[in-house]
């Protein structure tokens, strides 16, 4: 597995409060990553998010600086090129006028999964800012 780093940054017009709730409740998560999922928001807490009915990831927290920062392992339950906890993403929140720059690498990604997980997270938050912006409605942002 090489260390490939994937970085993406996001304006949200939310405060930094309450987007880091959205990596910690569970309901809130569903409404813009994956269908179910089981979070237990604690330093060594555990990640499970069913994407799609058949994907799992699995991970634990690493680190919980609320409305700050939050650091997850990820992987895919089943998986041998990306198993459970094999890659971290990190999510660094940093107010600004009007909302919060949402920051995300997510590194120790095999090479061969990368595109698609370039392709999730362009996805997703994106949806993460609709759901914030428009109500809970995703594809209705800018």
């Amino acid at each position: 597995m090489s260390d490939v780093g994937i970085k993406r940054e996001i304006f949200i017009e939310a405060k930094p409060s309450t987007i880091f709730s959205y990596f910690t409740d569970a309901a809130k998560l569903c409404l813009w990553l994956g269908q179910q999922a089981k979070l237990e928001p604690a330093e060594s807490g555990r990640i499970e998010i069913d994407m799609n009915g058949h994907d799992i990831v699995l991970g634990t927290f690493k680190t919980i600086d609320p409305y700050e920062r939050i650091v997850f392992t990820w992987g895919w339950k089943g998986s041998d090129v990306h198993p459970p906890g094999s890659s971290i993403v990190d999510i660094a929140l940093k107010p600004d006028a009007g909302g919060t720059w949402l920051h995300l690498q997510h590194s120790s990604v095999p090479e061969s999964e990368r595109e698609c997980h370039e392709d999730g997270w362009n996805r997703n938050l994106p949806q993460l800012r609709d759901v914030l912006t428009n109500d809970g409605t995703i594809g209705q942002g800018a």
